[in-house]
């Protein structure tokens, strides 16, 4: 696209640009560049563009409105439910600060970037991360405590995109969840003193980053060490009450860790960095080759994830995913395997396969978090979900495939190609909490036939 327009050196013009973003794809992008005689196409420098003063007062108000009008309540990767910016204020007591022993801040991830839709809890152990490239728009609270590094006034100074709130000892040092609003901020502290701390972050689109530096009297600028980071076990007991119903509680819980023992919980590792229990074996179920197929039963994909296990009918059956090279990538399929003993597992072999829709260019993308229901009746179903590429997570899914396993271990009948897929042309209402948050939807069921 291009355009002409007859202008005079020095002069300042009213520009207004309207760029309209289709879909729900993460690459998207815009450039404007100009020429004129003498003068090859160059992008449009930043010293060319201004914008009075109430232009951003004005957009701020365009945003709001727009928020406010969005009421659409569906699970689609927008807003909904009460925003964590809204919790009722932690109240930290002093033995708290006291038993804060375990490393980093405890929090809440939430799938979209208004705080709202809380999907699972979280620990970071340090605040310098880079998340460009990640899923789509997210946001997060944390809270715990942070050690003060001297006596007198701290400076905190936080590089963020997009934005950043935080909290110390219940005063607000950065209140940067504006457009280019300050992201620095002051404390008066007490060297080796533990001080309450709460952050909050969103990210909407990318770049997406956070880090936060201090400095003070006789120190130059640096990232705030991870030491000066901890939480106790009433952080945790306050985050697990702010995510939803589906997680356990902290008593509910058929185990869970109190701090009586020797050993630290490390949270920031899916192991927790605990020493093997004695008794606990580990089994090998499936190793990927892509050099070498023939050990793997024709199968060359390497990013192997998901695992869902099930024991029925005296056997243990496991679904897993497999993309091609890494996660999303499309013609992700899913596999099955079964075995008698939990040590000697068959050759997996592809149960619900990838294809390419008709009218797309790119293949589909297996992705789903619940693998396996048992009937009423006693029969055990696979369940899988088709998404779109590249992402599945954005609101492009075609639907949700399900086969059964017969109990000689066979499966409902297949072609395994896509001239086998046939949709069968009615919409089910699942009142099911199949996956995390389908308690209410509607969605295709797809058969392999």
């Amino acid at each position: 696209m291009s355009g002409s327009v007859t202008m005079v050196k020095g002069e300042e013009y009213p520009i207004e640009v309207t760029y309209v973003k289709e879909g729900r794809q993460y690459e998207c992008y815009f450039k404007i560049q100009w020429s004129w005689a003498g003068q090859a196409p160059t992008i449009i420098g930043g010293s060319s563009l201004v914008y009075a003063e109430d232009v951003e007062a004005k957009l701020d108000e365009i945003v709001a409105a727009s928020d406010d009008d969005d009421d659409d309540d569906d699970d689609d990767g927008g807003g909904g439910g009460v925003s964590l910016l809204e919790q009722p204020d932690y109240i930290s007591q002093a033995s708290d600060a006291a038993n804060a022993k375990r490393a980093g801040l405890v929090g809440v991830i939430c799938e979209s970037g208004d705080f709202t839709r809380p999907e699972s809890r979280d620990v970071i152990k340090h605040i310098n991360h880079n998340w460009t490239g990640g899923p789509g728009d997210w946001s997060g609270y944390w809270q715990g405590y942070i050690e003060a590094p001297f006596t007198g006034e701290v400076t905190f100074i936080a590089e963020v995109d997009n934005g950043i709130r935080l909290v110390i000892a219940g005063k607000t040092i950065i209140d940067g969840l504006g457009r280019r609003k300050a992201r620095v901020g002051n404390a008066l502290m007490v060297k080796g003193q533990k001080y309450p701390m709460r952050l909050w972050y969103f990210q909407d689109g990318d770049p997406s980053y956070i880090r936060l530096y201090w400095n003070w009297p006789g120190q130059n600028k640096i990232i705030v060490d991870e030491s000066a980071f901890s939480f106790s076990t009433a952080d945790v007991e306050y985050i697990i009450s702010m995510v939803p119903g589906d997680y356990w509680g902290f008593d509910e819980a058929p185990l869970h860790y109190d701090d009586t023992g020797s050993e630290s919980l490390d949270l920031a590792h899916q192991d927790a960095r605990l020493a093997p229990t004695v008794g606990v074996q580990n089994y090998q179920v499936f190793r990927s080759n892509r050099e070498h197929p023939e050990f793997t039963g024709g199968l060359k994909n390497t990013y192997i994830h998901a695992p869902m296990l099930c024991y029925w009918n005296n056997k243990y059956y496991l679904e897993f995913l497999a993309a091609p090279v890494n996660e999303h990538d499309e013609n992700t399929e899913t596999l099955i395997t079964s075995s008698v003993d939990g040590k000697n597992w068959e050759t997996p072999k592809i149960i619900f396969p990838g294809f390419q829709p008709e009218g797309d260019s790119h293949k589909t993308i297996s992705h789903q978090r619940m693998g396996f229901y048992v009937s009423k009746n006693n029969r055990l179903l696979v369940l899988a979900f088709y998404g779109k590429h590249p992402s599945p997570n954005e609101g492009d899914g075609l639907g949700r495939v399900v086969r059964e396993v017969y109990k000689d271990g066979t499966l409902f009948a297949t072609t395994g190609t896509q001239a086998g897929m046939r949709k069968i042309h009615r919409i089910l209402i699942i009142r099911n909490r199949l996956t995390r948050v389908l308690s209410r939807c509607v969605m295709s069921l797809w058969l392999i036939s």
